[in-house]
């Protein structure tokens, strides 16, 4: 990443941050407390996720998470990080298969759709780490993503939890 492209992104999360910032202003002037409370808690939780990720050293998926939810109008990717580790050795192998599993996704998006996705960190073992995505939204020709998925060789499973969910696991092995 150049620094141009730093700046817009640091211009870009500032703008949200703002934004949100804003949308509790409003709801203060309008006697919303409870409104305005929750919208601060839920900035807090996010505040916190990020510095989760951060402390799991991986720069280059970070950077691509947010360069992703910043270009993307279809795609908007929050995380889960359920254990404290530096997991640096797998950064960028996870970027690269990350990257990967979202180009292939954006063939089976239904136009002008918006799909939320949660990257969860499930599990650090001594060899491996454990990964889900879990996709809301539609998808075109679903059976042919998910046979497409499987052949992937890190793609350990794909769960259908609802009609508009669906679930990948896969493994990262550390070197």
């Amino acid at each position: 990443m150049n620094e141009k492209d730093a700046v817009e992104l640091l211009r870009h999360y500032r703008h949200d941050y703002l934004n949100d910032l804003q949308l509790v202003m409003g709801y203060l002037q309008l006697g919303k407390q409870e409104k305005a409370e929750k919208k601060l808690i839920d900035i807090v939780e996010k505040s916190n996720m990020e510095r989760k990720l951060d402390q799991l050293q991986i720069p280059k998926t970070t950077v691509f998470l947010h360069q992703t939810n910043m270009n993307s109008t279809q795609l908007k990717i929050s995380t889960m990080v359920l254990f404290q580790a530096d997991i640096h050795e797998i950064d960028t192998q996870l970027k690269s298969n990350l990257e990967e599993m979202l180009i292939d996704l954006t063939n089976f998006l239904v136009e002008y759709e918006e799909y939320q996705l949660k990257l969860s960190f499930v599990a650090n073992h001594a060899n491996h780490v454990v990964l889900e995505l879990l996709i809301e939204g539609h998808l075109n020709n679903e059976k042919t993503f998910i046979e497409k998925y499987m052949q992937k060789s890190y793609i350990h499973s794909i769960k259908k939890q609802t009609d508009k969910q669906l679930v990948i696991e896969w493994i990262e092995l550390k070197k």
